[in-house]
């Protein structure tokens, strides 16, 4: 407000709005079904509708929003005009994302998790994820999309109750928050980075 920019600096412009909302929904939508399959598989029964319903408005409304606008919207289209590299504004708004859901963890959860071999995993999802939603995010250049995705994917493990994550005798969870988020995270990264590049010489 102070620099008189308008919303769409933030990702709330007019255009491509169906397109980024579509897209969102098929990321949600493969997000749920690599959450909710296998405990589906393992005996897992569907959570009350009114109970999915709230947990999705309550994503969408407080959480999915609020952290698309600050870090997608606001901070990282802001760090690419302050730092020279796009490979290096991505990362650090990974690492800004990552950082602050990790101290809210240790906040609510207790300082000695800080020294927990499993709470690391977590981290690297956040760091991963920030890299998918922007990647997304850059696609269409609005948050509606993204924020629909967001607020799927946190959704997902609640949609199952009596979770069992075990396949094969490992837990499913590894993969679910720490694999596929960092393989895709790498492979969006690498194709980001490789766009920017080709857009750069192409302006020359």
């Amino acid at each position: 407000m102070v620099r008189k920019e308008n919303l769409s600096s933030i990702g709330f412009g007019k255009e491509k709005i169906k397109s980024s909302l579509l897209l969102g929904f098929i990321c949600g939508l493969v997000s749920i079904v690599m959450l909710c399959l296998v405990p589906l598989i393992n005996n897992g029964e569907f959570a009350p509708l009114s109970n999915i319903a709230y947990m999705l408005v309550y994503q969408l409304v407080l959480i999915a929003f609020a952290d698309e606008v600050i870090f997608r919207g606001y901070l990282q289209t802001r760090l690419y005009g302050i730092v020279k590299s796009d490979a290096s504004a991505i990362l650090l708004g990974a690492l800004l994302f990552s950082l602050m859901h990790f101290l809210t963890w240790i906040i609510l959860v207790g300082t000695e998790t800080f020294f927990s071999i499993s709470t690391w995993p977590v981290f690297l999802f956040w760091f991963s994820m920030h890299i998918i939603y922007n990647f997304v995010y850059k696609r269409s250049g609005v948050l509606y999309g993204i924020i629909l995705f967001h607020s799927l994917l946190n959704t997902a493990p609640s949609i199952i109750t009596n979770r069992n994550h075990l396949i094969f005798g490992i837990e499913y969870i590894y993969f679910t928050i720490v694999a596929i988020p960092v393989l895709v995270a790498i492979v969006l990264f690498s194709l980001e980075i490789r766009m920017s590049r080709s857009g750069r010489c192409g302006d020359k």
